[in-house]
C-alpha cells in the first residue's frame, strides 16, 4: 500500500523464542499462546490510540503473564489509571479493531515459534528467526515487485530462507561454529542488510 514500517519485524523472532517456551514447545499450544500475545499487542497499540494510556501498561501485564506471577491487577491497574476507565478498556481489548490487528499480529508470531518449536523437535539449537524473517519478507516484497506475482514473492522467499538456513549449517554443522554467537550474528546482520536493501530498491 506504499507504506513501510520499519518496526514491523521489532521482536518478533524474540517473542517466537520465548512462546515456544511458555507452550512447552507444541506447536498447537504455540498457536494459541501466539494468539492470546497478539491480542495483548494489539490491545496495548489500540489502548495508547483511544484512551490516554501508555501501551507500556499492557507490556507489565505480558512480563507477568510470562512469568506465570499471580499479582494483584485489579491494584495494579489503579496505580496506572487503569481501573477508572476499565469498561472503556475491556471494549478495545475485545471489540473487532483489536481482533483484526490481533490477527495480523500473531501471524508472524505464529510462524516464528513454528519454526522455534520444530528446530527444538529437530534437537538443533537456533535462535536466528528473525534473520529468517526479516530475509524472507524482504525478498518475498522484492520478488513480488519485479515479477508482480504474489505467488512468485513467496517462492523467492523460501527460497531466501532455504540459502541462509544452509549458511547456518555450514558454521554450526561444519565449521562447529557456536550456534547461539552465529545466531545472534545472523539476526543482527540481517537487521542492516535487508534495512540497507530497502534503501536502495525503493
Amino acid at each position: 500500500y506504499g507504506r513501510f514500517n520499519t518496526n514491523f519485524s521489532s521482536n518478533i523472532g524474540w517473542d517466537g523464542i520465548m512462546i515456544a517456551r511458555v507452550a512447552g514447545n507444541n506447536p498447537l499450544g504455540v498457536i494459541a499462546v501466539s494468539f492470546v500475545w497478539g491480542a495483548l499487542k494489539a490491545g496495548a497499540m489500540n489502548m495508547e490510540r483511544l484512551t490516554t494510556l501508555n501501551r507500556l501498561t499492557v507490556n507489565i501485564i505480558q512480563m507477568f503473564f510470562v512469568l506465570l506471577i499471580s499479582v494483584d491487577f485489579k491494584a495494579l491497574w489503579k496505580r496506572f489509571g487503569v481501573y477508572r476507565q476499565r469498561r472503556k478498556i475491556i471494549k478495545i481489548l475485545f471489540g473487532t479493531i483489536t481482533l483484526s490487528a490481533t490477527l495480523r499480529l500473531a501471524t508472524p508470531i505464529i510462524i516464528a515459534a513454528v519454526g522455534g518449536s520444530f528446530s527444538h523437535k529437530a534437537g538443533t539449537f537456533n535462535i536466528a528467526f528473525e534473520c529468517f524473517m526479516l530475509f524472507g519478507a524482504f525478498f518475498g516484497a522484492y520478488g513480488s515487485y519485479l515479477t508482480g506475482s504474489p505467488m512468485a514473492g513467496a517462492l523467492l522467499a523460501a527460497v531466501s530462507g532455504g540459502v541462509l538456513s544452509l549458511v547456518f549449517g555450514l558454521f554450526v554443522f561444519i565449521l562447529k561454529a557456536n550456534p547461539m554467537i552465529i545466531s545472534i550474528a545472523m539476526n543482527n546482520g540481517a537487521w542492516a542488510v535487508t534495512t540497507l536493501m530497502l534503501t536502495l530498491v525503493w
